[in-house]
């Protein structure tokens, strides 16, 4: 405390914490509110709001500092900043709990997980058994909905598939998806999928698939989406590391040369694809969930349109503080999502620490609040 009494006793020292102080303000009121604006007519906002956590936890710090040097003004306009934020802020930071189940309520739990084609990142595929689907055999979960996986029976894909095939089919006997997507889902209970002809009657198809699941008598619409990414080359997703690594100029120059044109690119194809899940939902009757890969943060343009007024989203009803799916090049955002409606409630969501994957599973627990049958 006394050191930083100490450093802003300097005259300018102190005016230069408090112009990048009131610039971290703006640019976390810039993160906040980017879902607000359709990057059909302005991109960069979108930009700011993947940032969104890592902004408020900054100024908070900032704020907290201003504090303890006795800057109550400008301490202040933080805390007003905060406050001013505070709704988009209390979705990618949620400070909620989990629930218990309702006596006598039929629950079950869902599970979504971008498996990377069953391949393992982090030791290699040369290991005995299959650590991605050791895990999803032994989840709980009572639908596992997958994303980047194209064929489950194709041991060209999915390696030491013979040693854990028959134990997967015993825990989920009913398996659904078409081969020419890359989403599939395993199931404890009947399921079947619903013809993409009738049910999305524009865009690209091959990012959604939709199916009917019947748990104990009650019929559950569900959705399996694997949105597109930004469609980063390896050494492209490494301008994180980069700039902390004391390389700005090349990740400046990576970032203008090709990653901006290709954000801004599949921004707008994502905007398209969601606008056209937004209209296929909205004639669907029922429980309805919807999980999977979106690549793409709570409070985007995306997640608003496709949440809409009516949906929910099961981690900011059950959980606390931000959460981060992705675990690699250093972008530890928060890209798969789980939303529901209708007679339904969410109790939990408990993300997997394994690291196979690219991607963080995430195991969400339901309860159907309508005790009538469908």
């Amino acid at each position: 405390m006394m050191f930083l009494a100490s450093i802003f006793l300097k005259p300018a020292v102190r005016m230069a914490f408090k112009i990048l102080s009131f610039l971290l303000y703006f640019f976390t009121l810039l993160a906040a509110f980017g879902g607000f604006v359709n990057p059909a007519h302005l991109v960069f906002p979108a930009f700011f709001i993947t940032a969104m956590p890592y902004f408020v936890i900054a100024t908070t710090v900032v704020i907290i500092i201003w504090f303890i040097c006795g800057r109550w003004i400008t301490a202040g306009i933080g805390v007003l900043t905060l406050l001013i934020a505070w709704s988009p802020v209390s979705t990618a930071c949620p400070l909620h709990f989990s629930k218990k189940a309702t006596p006598g309520a039929v629950t079950f739990k869902v599970l979504t997980y971008n498996i990377l084609h069953g391949d393992d990142q982090q030791k290699g595929n040369d290991v005995p058994g299959n650590r991605s689907f050791e895990y999803v055999i032994n989840s709980g979960a009572d639908i596992v909905c997958l994303q980047e996986m194209i064929n489950l029976n194709d041991p060209n894909e999915v390696h030491n598939l013979a040693q854990f095939k028959d134990t997967l089919k015993k825990v989920y006997p009913y398996w659904a998806g078409s081969n020419l997507r890359d989403q599939k889902v395993l199931s404890k209970y009947p399921i079947r999928m619903i013809d993409h002809e009738v049910f999305f009657k524009a865009g690209d198809r091959s990012r959604f698939s939709a199916y009917k699941v019947t748990i104990k008598g009650r019929e559950l619409t569900l959705i399996n989406m694997h949105l597109n990414s930004y469609a980063l080359s390896d050494k492209e997703r490494n301008i994180v590391k980069d700039f902390a690594s004391g390389k700005a100029k090349e990740a400046l120059g990576e970032f203008k040369n090709g990653i901006w044109s290709k954000f801004k690119f599949n921004l707008l194809y994502r905007a398209d694809l969601v606008n056209n899940m937004r209209m296929a939902i909205d004639k669907v009757n029922g429980p309805l969930i919807i999980c999977g890969d979106f690549n793409d943060v709570p409070e985007s343009y995306c997640y608003r349109l496709l949440k809409g007024d009516d949906l929910k989203d099961a981690y900011v009803e059950t959980g606390f503080g931000p959460l981060v799916t992705y675990n690699r090049h250093a972008f530890w955002f928060h890209l798969d999502q789980i939303f529901y409606r209708g007679p339904l409630k969410a109790l939990d969501v408990e993300k997997g620490r394994i690291r196979s994957s690219d991607h963080y599973p995430l195991l969400a627990t339901f309860e159907f609040t309508n005790t009538n049958q469908f």
